[in-house]
């Protein structure tokens, strides 16, 4: 399926004004395993790649699973309508239906923050994804999460071209891990502590205290319990949840939190150690996005030998500082 969008200026667009490109859905489960697959190149440059479309192939999965159609003994079709609308958490699109060299634009369909975008290419430039990013409604306030330095420049020229600024929201350091060293990792074994997966009843205590939380985030938490790996630590006597980690859609270590009233128990390191011996276990490496400025988790990751691979840029639009 194709999808045009308005374009900004006169470089997309031929001599009688009509779109020269579009962007084309890519929504065939083989052909995006095709285009995550790409992403091992490299190894572990494109992690993050890698594993945002891998997270789009399993949601698209489970969603397809869910809907197919039941049929009863009678021959009758036992699908509810719920079933039949599975809701679509990302879009992929390439540009004029060619991801030969890896450039795609993958929209993220949260319901209240549905102007998150990922791209990339494995193109020797970004020719072809500046032509899909001018083909975005550039009246739109787009968030660019998870910017390498080289894609922060993409989003720079596209600033430029369209005449509005993007400012950094919040610096943060790429950690990785490869399964190799994880699956090494000893979980401590505590008499105080039950080590579980979360629950969707736990999704209120991750978003109450998460602190980018925003309207109605707390179905973004279910999102995540529901279809990602997570660990919970739990008070053995009282069931209380202490503290927690999440992966996250980018393929990281993410959410990471104990309660205030459980600091300095060893409790973050733990669930982080146990969420990494998981993840190896079951063939993934590990990485975690930790901001700049957040020295305690910044040293846990550093003391369980993750490595600072690269800087990560969150790109907001400044909606009031549009240059003239």
């Amino acid at each position: 399926m194709e999808q045009k969008i308005n374009v900004n200026g006169n470089e997309n667009e031929d001599g009688n004004g009509k779109n020269r490109h579009h962007l084309a859905e890519i929504n065939d489960i083989s052909e995006l395993t095709t285009l995550r697959d790409m992403y091992k190149k490299d190894w572990p440059e494109n992690y993050i790649t890698y594993y945002s479309l891998d997270n789009c192939i399993r949601l698209s999965e489970a969603a397809s699973s869910s809907s197919a159609p039941s049929t009863s003994s009678d021959g009758n079709d036992n699908s509810s309508a719920s079933g039949r609308q599975q809701q679509r958490y990302f879009t992929v699109y390439s540009v004029d239906g060619d991801f030969s060299d890896g450039t795609f634009i993958l929209f993220d369909n949260d319901e209240e923050q549905s102007n998150k975008i990922l791209f990339n290419s494995l193109s020797d430039n970004y020719d072809r994804l500046m032509k899909g990013l001018e083909l975005l409604d550039p009246s739109r306030l787009w968030y660019f999460p998870s910017c390498t330095k080289k894609l922060k420049s993409v989003v720079d020229l596209y600033s430029i071209r369209n005449q509005c600024k993007y400012e950094i929201d919040g610096p943060t350091i790429w950690y990785y891990l490869p399964k190799e060293t994880a699956i090494k990792f000893q979980v401590p074994v505590r008499k105080d502590v039950d080590l579980k997966n979360l629950t969707e009843k736990d999704a209120s205590t991750v978003n109450e205290i998460w602190p980018f939380r925003y309207p109605n985030s707390i179905n973004f938490v279910k999102r995540l319990i529901k279809n990602d790996y997570s660990v919970g630590a739990f008070d053995s006597f009282s069931g209380e949840l202490m503290a927690w980690v999440l992966r996250c859609p980018l393929g990281g270590l993410g959410m990471l939190q104990v309660k205030e009233t459980h600091y300095r128990k060893g409790l973050g390191r733990l669930v982080v150690i146990a969420l990494s011996k998981r993840l190896a276990e079951d063939g993934h490496d590990v990485a975690a996005a930790v901001l700049t400025k957040n020295n305690p988790s910044r040293s846990l990751f550093k003391g369980l030998g993750f490595a600072e691979d690269c800087e990560l840029f969150w790109l907001k639009r400044n909606e009031e500082d549009v240059v003239v």
